[in-house]
């Protein structure tokens, strides 16, 4: 898949420069879908927390976890679940790293899935970019 050279100039100016493998899996993500909201998530080592602007249409989300500053580069930081059944710990959960990219499919599961940090004092931020599928992709 060839990116647009534009807007990856533009990405490149906006963002630190991801891996090419990076750009490549987020545009093979969202290809065939439209977005239609955004919105960035503070998740740290109290409660967990989940989705607080999904749009009534979204169907799935694109999220990249940008760890707390002193924390950049760790491959685990924060964890998550997407069943419902329990919330996530520090300790159990699927792991999210620094600069990790996530897709959630299905809107009972970004309705369901939670969030937590892994150390304690530490804030992480997920953005988060919700999507609905067009047919005349």
């Amino acid at each position: 898949m060839i990116l647009n050279r534009k807007a990856l100039q533009l990405h490149n100016r906006c963002h630190r420069d991801p891996p090419a493998d990076e750009v490549f899996l987020q545009n093979d993500l969202v290809n065939g879908k439209l977005c239609i909201g955004y919105e960035k998530l503070a998740v740290g080592s109290g409660a967990a927390v989940g989705f607080a602007a999904i749009p009534a249409r979204a169907e799935t989300c694109i999220m990249v976890c940008e760890a707390d500053a002193t924390e950049a580069g760790l491959p685990r930081v924060v964890r998550f679940r997407e069943d419902g059944v329990a919330l996530p710990t520090a300790a159990e959960g699927m792991p999210l790293g620094d600069n990790g990219i996530w897709e959630c499919k299905k809107r009972a599961n970004l309705l369901a899935i939670k969030f937590i940090g892994i150390t304690a004092g530490k804030t992480h931020s997920l953005k988060i970019q919700y999507y609905e599928k067009t047919d005349d992709m």
